[in-house]
């Protein structure tokens, strides 16, 4: 075997007869490079976005919430609050919400209106998502509002100057099927907007907050709840103590995690993540497939010396070997390289934020994500082996068909 690879090195670095085919091998060795290290930065990037897109989602989200498991409200006596009194649990929000109309002006927005008890506040992150404005709920005795970016947009909104109260209809709970006017069977309550506030782009377009006791006025509905959003301290494991409190609450509730409550966006980006690998694989096999080219070529210009290893009694298995592991070499030799040009990029990236995200009206927003997982260099490094593997043995059984066609032709003469 060692006689063999030593063949296949010297094959690789030796001049050729016909200089394309030294072109073709170097190039091949380039496709195989550009592809791998896109497909590593493709996984990065999306592992940035992944974390970004959690950090996001963990600032106006809980560690866990508690739903009902039939209906959308509760009453928020059938919970026993001492189940919160413990060592893990940071703090408790109460949870009022529905979906509501807007009207600001001559516009009007439907979305969905989250009441939350004071303790929402105690949120460490909730200075990081403001745009404009502040986050205050209650002042002076004054409820005001906290919306969305996309509710900002769509109603015209200055925080700073409001012209006017955003009016908020929500129907009644009692309200006669068949009266003559509309508008009899709608609560409706004024309110200001205090702050705005950007996360994620469904939210931003579709929650507002406001003290939990405007959102029990307006929908009629005293002491109930839609939720309880629980916020755990630092370094609690959040699915033990999950199934720990599911165990002890009333089987009516649901207690569920922020990757449950995200799960729509994590199948998203999961999704994304695998469709970008499967597309930049078939890119790579189309790279390999050249190393194809180059090793039957090479084959073609190495038959006097294919005759010669056959004179000496080299089998046709150990012919094969030996344009298997130059083929094989070529696609190592840019698989290393394309990993190394693709993690030291990630990192450069990480560290010296050389591209940036911009906003379709140009203002900066951030650098643009990555994070390298040192998993990926496995998976990159496996796909690219398996592919040339294949392709290379497929090449390689050439040289035993060449080299059987020369001993009939050396046995003939």
């Amino acid at each position: 075997m060692k006689s063999e690879l030593f063949i296949a090195k010297r094959y690789l670095f030796a001049k050729k007869t016909t200089n394309a085919i030294t072109w073709i091998s170097w190039i091949s060795v380039i496709g195989v490079t550009i592809g791998t290290a896109a497909l590593f930065l493709i996984l990065s990037v999306f592992n940035g976005f992944e974390e970004l897109n959690l950090i996001y989602a963990k600032k106006l989200s809980p560690d866990l919430k508690i739903i009902p498991a039939v209906g959308s409200k509760f009453n928020q006596k059938n919970i026993d609050t001492n189940l919160f009194k413990t060592p893990e649990v940071n703090y408790v929000v109460r949870v009022l919400e529905d979906n509501v109309l807007l009207k600001y002006e001559r516009s009007q927005y439907f979305a969905n209106m989250r009441g939350v008890s004071n303790s929402f506040l105690k949120a460490n992150e909730i200075d990081s998502v403001l745009r404009a404005g502040s986050f205050t709920l209650n002042e002076d005795g004054q409820s005001y509002a906290v919306i969305g970016k996309g509710i900002e947009n769509a109603l015209g909104i200055d925080v700073l100057h409001p012209i006017e109260q955003i009016l908020v209809l929500a129907p009644k709970r009692n309200a006669p099927l068949n009266s003559i006017d509309p508008s009899s069977s709608l609560n409706t309550a004024a309110i200001y907007a205090s702050g705005i506030f950007s996360v994620q782009q469904e939210m931003d377009e579709r929650v507002m907050f406001v003290p939990i006791e405007f959102a029990e006025k307006l929908f009629e509905q005293q002491n109930q709840l839609s939720s309880l959003d629980i916020y755990l301290n630092d370094n609690v494991d959040m699915e033990a103590f999950q199934q720990n409190l599911q165990s002890k609450i009333s089987d009516k509730f649901i207690v569920k995690n922020r990757f449950q409550l995200n799960e729509a966006l994590y199948k998203v980006l999961n999704t994304e993540r695998w469709a970008v690998y499967l597309v930049l694989t078939f890119i790579l096999i189309i790279a390999i497939c050249n190393i194809i080219g180059s090793v039957t070529m090479l084959i073609i210009d190495k038959k006097k010396d294919i005759a010669v290893l056959r004179t000496l009694g080299a089998t046709k298995h150990q012919i094969q070997r030996i344009y298997f592991y130059e083929g094989m070499m070529i696609s190592l030799l840019g698989t290393f390289i394309g990993l190394f040009l693709g993690a030291g990029f990630a990192f450069l990236q990480a560290k010296y934020q050389l591209i940036s995200i911009y906003s379709s009206s140009g203002a900066y927003l951030q650098a643009y994500p990555v994070k390298v997982i040192y998993t990926d260099f496995l998976l990159v490094f496996a796909t690219v082996f398996i592919i040339a593997f294949v392709a290379n043995w497929y090449s390689a059984k050439q040289s035993r068909n060449a080299s059987e066609n020369l001993r009939s032709s050396i046995a003939e003469n």
